[in-house]
């Protein structure tokens, strides 16, 4: 992956908690969480720990197939 790994963390917490200028979006911030993770970002697994409960099954198999793609 390309880009700065803890920035990809980052922009999942302005996601999960719909910090300007983004809206809140629990999928995409989940996203974000597993790719910061496939990058060697300690915190990463654990934020999708805290987020999975808050989402249904829909939305972490779509956050999934996003990451993969």
């Amino acid at each position: 992956h390309l880009g700065h790994p803890p920035a990809r963390s980052t922009v999942g917490k302005y996601f999960r908690w719909g910090f300007q200028p983004v809206s809140k979006d629990l999928t995409t911030a989940y996203v974000w969480y597993i790719l910061a993770e496939q990058d060697g970002v300690p915190e990463a697994a654990y934020m999708q720990h805290l987020i999975k409960p808050e989402m249904t099954p829909a939305q972490i198999a779509e956050a999934e197939r996003l990451a993969a793609e």
